[in-house]
């Protein structure tokens, strides 16, 4: 047992610091909104004032979410599940197609997390006993492949299946003329 001080200034230690991390949660969630969310789907033409004004409202959106969340989650260990189940189900199947397929669109990958974070969330309320995270993850390939096969690129995306055959040509160009191998010289050489 600590000195009832000691353990006051432990307590009030360990307040800040989930303070710090929920604010930067909180913060990042809501830029994330604002900017990406707000910014370029909802008003493409917002300016600065009317992002401030949807970050403002997101930042309470979130928090009173997370109270929700923090009321119907009794323990952390189910809360850390959840957390896992959420970001993988919508996360995974986008991420690697993105990555490894050059046919993924971004309609293809917002409507798999859109979709996969849909039935992992109401999923449990079927009472089937299966794990949500088996529906979503089939959700989320099944949804990325449908659309993404049956809508096309939008001019602004850089089609490129980044570990196949993007790697090279971002790399290369990210360096200055000067250092760039001289192709010419170095077939000569061989």
């Amino acid at each position: 047992m600590l000195h009832p001080a000691i353990g006051g200034l432990v307590i009030v230690g360990l307040l800040a610091a989930l303070m710090t991390s929920a604010d930067s949660y909180i913060l990042q969630g809501s830029s994330n909104l604002a900017h990406d969310l707000y910014g370029n789907f909802i008003n493409r033409q917002a300016n600065e004032k009317q992002k401030m004004a949807s970050a403002r409202l997101s930042v309470v959106i979130i928090s009173v979410l997370g109270l929700g969340v923090t009321f119907l989650m009794t323990d952390i260990t189910s809360a850390y599940q959840w957390a896992l189940r959420i970001s993988a189900t919508t996360l995974i199947f986008p991420f690697f197609a993105v990555m490894f397929w050059k046919h993924a669109t971004s309609r293809g990958c917002i409507s798999s997390m859109a979709s996969a974070l849909s039935v992992t969330a109401l999923w449990p309320l079927l009472s089937t006993g299966i794990d949500p995270a088996y529906p979503g993850f089939l959700t989320s390939l099944v949804v990325l492949v449908l659309v993404s096969k049956l809508t096309r690129h939008s001019p602004s995306e850089d089609v490129a299946a980044y570990y196949w055959d993007g790697a090279e040509s971002h790399a290369a160009s990210a360096l200055p003329d000067a250092a760039k191998p001289d192709i010419a010289l170095a077939s000569k050489t061989v």
